[in-house]
Formats: C-alpha cells, sequence, structure tokens
C-alpha cells in the first residue's frame, strides 16, 4: 500500500505512468493546501514526485529582445537567410528573364491624325492684326482629313495634317501665317474632335473587316480573334501581310510560341492579312471489290475482312458481306472479272462446289479477290 496524502487518499499498489502521478501528486497539493486554509502562491513548494525523476527538456529557442529594449518589447524574429543554390553555399538565385516590352498605347498628344478623322482648326490673332485683317479666322475650321491629307486654310494653303500630331500642325499654321506677313504671335489650337475609323481587312480563306482602336496597336491574334470560327480552317503557317512597307509573310505558330509580342505580330490600320485555307488532308484509298447481280445488298465493299485490316478476302466471304445470294441465284455461276496487264479477263466460278464442300482438283473454287475486282452473280428471273 502506498499512502499520497497525510490520511487523505489510500490507493491499492500498481505501476501508474509518470505523467499520472505528476498530476495527482499536484491535485493532493492543492487539496492539502485547500484543507488548511492555505492559500497556493508561486513561491510554495511542490512536493517532491513519486517515482522515477522525469526527464527535463532543455530550454527551446524562441524570439529574442534586442539588448537595452525593455522586458515587455516585442520580440524580433531572426530573418532566414536565402537558401543556397546550385552555384555556391548562399548564393541567391539568379531572377528571371524581364518579359520583352509591350508597346505603350499612344497618348492624346502623341497622336498622329489620319484620314477620315475630323480636325477643329481654331486661330487667335492680336487685337490689332484681326481688326486689320477683317477677323478672317473669327470661328474654328472644322475640317474632315482626306486621303491626301492637306488642307487649305485663310492665307495657309497646303497643311500637312495626315500623319502629323496637334502640335506640328500648331507649328505648322503658325509659321503660313508667319510667312504670310499676318502675325509671328498667333494663338493656334488643334483639336481632333472625332476620330475615324480604322479597319485591318483579312481576305482570302477568311473574308472579315476588323475596325482597331486608333491608339493601342494591334496583334496579328486579335485580328484572328475577331474572324472567330472562320479561322478555324485557315492556314497558320503562311499569312501574308500587305501593308505601306509592303509585302511581309508570318508564322503564327511562331507567335504564339513567343505568347503574341513578337515585333512582327503587329498589324497597322489598313494592312490586308491574306490567309490561305488549311491543304485539305489525302483522303485515304480503301482497296474495294464490287459486287452486283442476284446478291442481296449490291455495292463496293472493302477488300479485307472487317476488323482485320490487310488480311485479304475470299469471293465467298466478300458475297456473304453481300448479304449472300439472292433468290433464284446461280451459285455455280459466279463471274468474277479482273484486270491484268491492262486486259480485263473473266472466269466463270462454281461457288456451289465451295458451299458443299467440294473442290476441283486443279482450280481454286474460292479465289482471293484483289483490288477493283468486279464479282457479278448470275441468276433467272
Amino acid at each position: 500500500m502506498s499512502v499520497l496524502g497525510a490520511g487523505l487518499a489510500v490507493l491499492p499498489y500498481r505501476r501508474i505512468p509518470e505523467e499520472t502521478v505528476m498530476s495527482r501528486a499536484l491535485a493532493v497539493w492543492i487539496l492539502t493546501a485547500l484543507s488548511f486554509g492555505a492559500t497556493a502562491s508561486a513561491d510554495d513548494p511542490l512536493p517532491p514526485p513519486v517515482g522515477p525523476r522525469p526527464v527535463v527538456p532543455g530550454p527551446v529557442p524562441g524570439p529574442s529582445v534586442p539588448a537595452g529594449q525593455p522586458p515587455g518589447a516585442r520580440p524580433v524574429l531572426p530573418i532566414p537567410a536565402p537558401a543556397p543554390t546550385a552555384g555556391g553555399a548562399g548564393a541567391v538565385p539568379a531572377p528571371r528573364p524581364a518579359p520583352p516590352p509591350v508597346p505603350v498605347p499612344a497618348s492624346v498628344s502623341d497622336y498622329r491624325v489620319a484620314p477620315s478623322d475630323e480636325v477643329t482648326i481654331e486661330v487667335v490673332l492680336p487685337s490689332n492684326v484681326e481688326t486689320e485683317t477683317g477677323n478672317l479666322f473669327k470661328s474654328p475650321t472644322r475640317i474632315v482629313v482626306a486621303n491626301d491629307g492637306t488642307v487649305d486654310l485663310p492665307k495657309c494653303p497646303g497643311v500637312r495634317l495626315d500623319g502629323r500630331t496637334r502640335v506640328e500642325i500648331r507649328s505648322q499654321v503658325q509659321a503660313g501665317l508667319k510667312a504670310a506677313g499676318i502675325s509671328s504671335q498667333a494663338e493656334v489650337l488643334v483639336i481632333v474632335s472625332k476620330y475615324g475609323p480604322r479597319f485591318i481587312y483579312v481576305v482570302g480563306a477568311v473574308n472579315k473587316t476588323v475596325e482597331v482602336s486608333p491608339f493601342a496597336r494591334t496583334t496579328i491574334l486579335q485580328v484572328f480573334a475577331h474572324c472567330g470560327d472562320a479561322m478555324k480552317d485557315a492556314d497558320m503557317r503562311a499569312v501574308r501581310i500587305s501593308s505601306r512597307g509592303g509585302m511581309r509573310s508570318l508564322d503564327v505558330r511562331g507567335v504564339l510560341l513567343s505568347g503574341g509580342v513578337t515585333s512582327e505580330a503587329y498589324v497597322d490600320p489598313g494592312d490586308v492579312v491574306m490567309v490561305d485555307a488549311k491543304p485539305e488532308k489525302p483522303v485515304p484509298v480503301i482497296p474495294s471489290v464490287y459486287i452486283g447481280g442476284f446478291v442481296r445488298e449490291p455495292g463496293a465493299y472493302q477488300l479485307y475482312e472487317p476488323g482485320r485490316p490487310g488480311q485479304p478476302i475470299t469471293l465467298l466471304k466478300a458475297i456473304f458481306n453481300a448479304r449472300g445470294f439472292a433468290d433464284f441465284a446461280y451459285q455455280d455461276e459466279v463471274v468474277l472479272r479482273r484486270v491484268v496487264d491492262g486486259q480485263m479477263t473473266q472466269q466463270v466460278i462454281n461457288l456451289e462446289r465451295v458451299l458443299k464442300g467440294k473442290r476441283g482438283p486443279t482450280l481454286t473454287d474460292d479465289p482471293v479477290l484483289q483490288q477493283g475486282d468486279i464479282v457479278y452473280v448470275r441468276g433467272s428471273g
């Protein structure tokens, strides 16, 4: 018998795990303190454990408080070092290569005027000059850019608009007014009041007109995406693009592998994209024989046995493929016609002997058919 508390409990002897002994010893100590009216505190020693001394693990490393900081300061967690790579101990892995740059869409100030754009030009002259000239520019001039890209303004003929920015057009008008002796201090305001539509034309196996943005450049993949299901029959290996710079060829598969951002992947308004149709797949030639006459289903049949490619078929099996002899068929008069050395030959075969299990002494009554053979079963009625 073993007594764990003074007159509190008597337990029968048995082997108890160390963890259970420790927990029970702590419970007995608390009950003893309460029974004598004592208050347990952190300074009161615990009773010695019963049994072997438990193994106390060593201190667990944790975050440390930097020197000079108060005890309640937040601990500083260590920053792990980068994992070593194959280049050596502690080597930092090389960064991934940057993707190719994507062209930035043009801003309004960088925009270059194109045919069909609507441009508003307003000229403000000094008051004395305006009085002398009779106020030639009393109202803004609204112009739709023609195909030739030029316009005639008062005292400024042949102003080039096509391919020019607003700043360039303004400088050109100011220079024209100065050269005409009107004023060297004219204020010129140029506004693109309406942007004309821009198209890329897809012709050939696909006929589609694709409208594109006047600010961002368009890739060939975006053009084909607008074409939709019509591109499924197009040949992507040889696409031709006709532009102002001439004709060029493009392999769209290579553009796809590069992510569609190569310099040759971009097309401009007015370009014509020529797409050819996919080459037709060659239709495999299926060797056939032709069966007619007094059979149930005349027609052309494969030369080989069903489900056994390369296995030649005999005359009788071919007739069975045609659902057998029809009524009033002469089974002993089956005509086999075959081209031999450019000449048509004919042979009459008695299949009735084969059906009855009889065979001739020298001639095979059920020959193997060849490509292009014609079988005709004679009959009456």
